[in-house]
């Protein structure tokens, strides 16, 4: 894993065993894991377990922890952002735009040889077709 920095002062640090007792703190004191009653060992645990395609990063601002991120690669056709989050104080300031577009130097080298399937024929009814079966299966008349 690479450290991600800007002129502007963020870093996406691999994240540090030592810093996911605070992180998964602050994960459980914000919405939604607040609202779902999620445990700081659940995070933990998530932050830690040994998982190759998971990589995790600290995201600072000014040597200030700010938030978390995760990035699962392999995933379907290609790198999915599994987690980002901002901490109090740090949202709203465009930190959010600014780990996507961070991250990219993270995910374009893993899809480089991604290939787009060419469209599919007759897509057109195939659609007109799902959405009639569709408002058959729900009208109430």
């Amino acid at each position: 894993m690479e450290v991600i920095e800007d002129k502007e002062g963020l870093s996406l640090l691999p994240i540090r065993p030592q810093s996911v007792r605070e992180i998964s703190g602050m994960l459980c004191s914000m919405d939604p894991w607040l609202t779902m009653n999620y445990r700081p060992q659940a995070l933990e645990f998530y932050l830690l377990r040994a998982d190759p395609a998971l990589s995790r990063y600290s995201v600072m601002v000014s040597e200030n922890l700010a938030g978390v991120l995760s990035v699962r690669y392999p995933w379907l056709f290609g790198p999915f952002i599994e987690l980002v989050a901002l901490f109090d104080g740090f949202r709203g300031k465009g930190i959010g735009g600014r780990i996507l577009t961070g991250s990219a130097s993270i995910i374009k080298p893993q899809t480089s040889g991604l290939r787009c399937p060419p469209s599919t024929r007759g897509r057109k009814d195939f659609t007109a077709k799902w959405a009639s079966r569709e408002r058959r299966l729900w009208r109430t008349s």
